[in-house]
């Protein structure tokens, strides 16, 4: 009977060590792909009215050539528009920022690192299971990375592709879990800023990248646009 117990307990702590080697790993982008995404945004205004926003966006990934590129046009409420475009050149360090506004054209020029960043799952990401998409069975592997930092509390998923490590979706929020200010209202918890925010493994992005905060009970939520892009 003894031997038969440890014959049981070799055997389970195989599988489990055959379960676990078989998870995958996180990876990095394909070399070179293209996509695009609609976000929309909720707005409460001081009547009560609550509008929508839309930011219809493409974007560009060429590690071959280290290169990225987007494009995002932002419908507003009152019916109008803001298109703009962002290249990065990382062998020459250098960012392009365009916005055309209302017939007005403005370009900004700044200095980025001289290293192209590839996207990639973070190693800190957990994975979290396997999926299989459409009726033609594309695999995918989900992780999912949580990280809390001065009263942020920011979740991110990754659906890849299984084969060629392509981004099927990614999910970005950040929650504002630091009290509000007693003067703050639902009429002001709600508004864009232009703002430089970080990626997940602390590098700054582009600056044009907006957040967009609105209100959940006692907690903001935070949603910066674009951010399945980094």
């Amino acid at each position: 009977m003894a031997c038969r117990v440890a014959s049981i307990v070799v055997v389970a702590v195989f599988l489990l060590v055959q379960a676990v080697a078989e998870e995958p790993k996180p990876c990095c982008w394909i070399s070179q792909m293209y996509g695009a995404c609609m976000v929309q945004e909720d707005k409460e205004l001081e009547d009560g009215t609550i509008v929508v926003e839309d930011t219809l966006a493409e974007f560009a990934y060429d590690k071959t050539f280290s290169a990225k590129a987007f494009i995002f046009t932002e419908t507003f409420e009152n019916g109008t528009q803001l298109i703009a475009r962002i290249v990065e050149l990382s062998d020459l360090g250098i960012a392009y920022f365009i916005q055309d506004n209302q017939g007005q054209t403005k370009c900004s020029k700044k200095r980025i690192p001289a290293r192209f960043k590839p996207n990639c799952v973070p190693e800190a990401a957990r994975f979290w299971s396997n999926a299989t998409l459409g009726d033609h069975a594309l695999n995918g592997n989900i992780w999912e990375r949580n990280k809390f930092e001065d009263g942020l509390l920011t979740n991110t998923t990754y659906l890849m592709a299984a084969d060629y490590c392509v981004p099927l979706s990614v999910n970005h929020v950040v929650y504002n879990l630091n009290p509000s200010p007693p003067e703050s209202g639902c009429h002001d918890a709600v508004h864009g800023e232009e703002a430089e925010t970080t990626s997940d493994d602390g590098d700054a992005l582009p600056s044009g990248h907006t957040h967009v905060i609105s209100k959940l009970g006692n907690v903001r939520y935070i949603k910066p646009r674009m951010s399945f892009l980094y």
